[in-house]
């Protein structure tokens, strides 16, 4: 049966601004979700008091994703598989 759950693909961002002050948050890899005056960005400490915070793109110097989780790993056409590589649990 097919699951009725969306997966969701997050990217995790530094954000520096232009008072030198640095934040590491996650957003949604949806490029629909941002709008010309900002965005917002979820902390990654989920027990924080905070929960989501609002990015003026005024205020930022950079933006630099880190990594993209959730996404699906894209296979490689043309590799050679790595027959030093052993099997498990009967795969």
């Amino acid at each position: 049966m097919p699951s009725t759950h969306k997966k969701v693909v997050v990217r995790k961002n530094d954000l520096k601004f232009k008072d030198s002050e640095v934040l590491e948050g996650m957003m949604p890899n949806d490029l629909s979700l941002t709008t010309a005056e900002g965005f917002l960005v979820n902390p990654p400490d989920l027990r924080a008091n905070v929960q989501r915070i609002f990015v003026p793109r005024a205020a930022l110097e950079s933006l630099t994703v880190l990594a993209v989780i959730g996404a699906s790993r894209r296979k490689r056409h043309g590799l050679p598989t790595d027959t030093r590589q052993v099997q498990l649990f009967g795969e």
